[in-house]
């Protein structure tokens, strides 16, 4: 694909160059039933631990290019938070050990920060995504699809066999975010140790964690990733994990690099041969389909970037006729 620097919009440079005092002061708007798709579910970024990346900004004009303004929230606002939930994680937490310049914390930590801020804004809905995400359908594209087949509960991303991702999460409800955010801390007072001894796997992380609220305490459901998922569900497009970006452009130590792990469901299918990604004529959202079924394509609602270089892949225009 042919690299493009990302045109960003008035709004995104605004938010993404705004300091954070300006952030936190940012007006609320209580989201009404009868909003617009796109504002009644919006989308939600939460990065904390750092100041915002420059990638952000592709993510956020990627955002706006399809249709939306992204809500963000950042660090200085997440610390002011103090519910019952999020004081418990930071009392209890012990992801901080883990390295990575709290890394892991913070992946964890973004959860219950979210709880709040759905709260604080009179969100009961919305769509989260990280922060290294490019989106090619809009929220209103999204939430017709995401509430068919959700409803009120939340979903997130399978990966590989122990672990899932919340490279895109649906939240269909503060009800069901607030019951999730209390499974998952449990999961996070059992400590590394304890929470392997429990539920096996090789790292106590906050993916391990989503696949045990998942598969084993039935607190999320799963997001479409592969295409035998969308052709059982009916759902049009897939979410990507992980491993689509990777595939893309591959992982930050080897940028530009194809990256496909036998450990993901999807490396898997590229490994094989089975998997083909493309992108439409026009090059602005990216496809896939089974080899031997040409004729049949899906669309990507996301692309999970780890190589970080989001501005090579976001789409000059949409055609929201598609």
């Amino acid at each position: 694909m042919a690299s493009a620097k990302a045109t960003v919009g008035a709004s995104a440079r605004w938010l993404i160059e705004a300091s954070e005092l300006t952030l936190s002061r940012l007006p609320q708007r209580r989201l009404h039933s009868g909003a617009g798709d796109d504002e009644r579910v919006p989308i939600v970024i939460i990065h904390l631990g750092s100041r915002f990346p420059p990638y952000l900004r592709a993510c956020v004009a990627q955002v706006e290019r399809v249709g939306g303004r992204p809500l963000i929230v950042g660090h200085s606002r997440a610390a002011r938070y103090g519910g019952d939930q999020l004081a418990r994680f930071r009392s209890s937490e012990t992801l901080s050990a883990m390295g990575g310049r709290r890394f892991w914390r913070y992946a964890c930590e973004r959860f219950f920060v979210l709880e709040e801020f759905m709260r604080e804004s009179g969100i009961d809905r919305c769509v989260h995504i990280e922060s290294d995400v490019l989106l090619y359908q809009s929220a209103g594209q999204l939430a017709a699809g995401l509430e068919a087949t959700y409803g009120d509960e939340i979903a997130v991303c399978p990966l590989t066999d122990a672990e899932d991702t919340a490279a895109v999460m649906y939240v269909g409800s503060l009800v069901a975010l607030r019951r999730f955010n209390a499974g998952l801390l449990q999961l996070v007072t059992l400590g590394a140790d304890g929470l392997l001894a429990r539920y096996g796997g090789s790292m106590a992380n906050e993916m391990r964690m989503l696949h045990v609220l998942r598969t084993q305490l039935g607190l999320c459901a799963a997001l479409t990733t592969t295409i035998e998922q969308a052709t059982a569900s009916g759902v049009s497009f897939l979410f990507d994990p992980a491993s689509y970006g990777q595939w893309v452009d591959g992982i930050p130590g080897q940028p530009g690099i194809p990256y496909a792990g036998e450990h993901h469901a999807i490396g898997r299918e590229f490994l094989s041969g089975n998997y083909e990604l493309f992108w439409d004529a026009q090059v602005r959202v990216p496809k896939v389909r089974i080899g031997s079924q040409p004729q049949d394509a899906w669309p990507l609602a996301n692309l999970h970037v780890h190589s970080k270089r989001l501005a090579l892949f976001a789409a000059h225009t949409v055609d929201r006729s598609a």
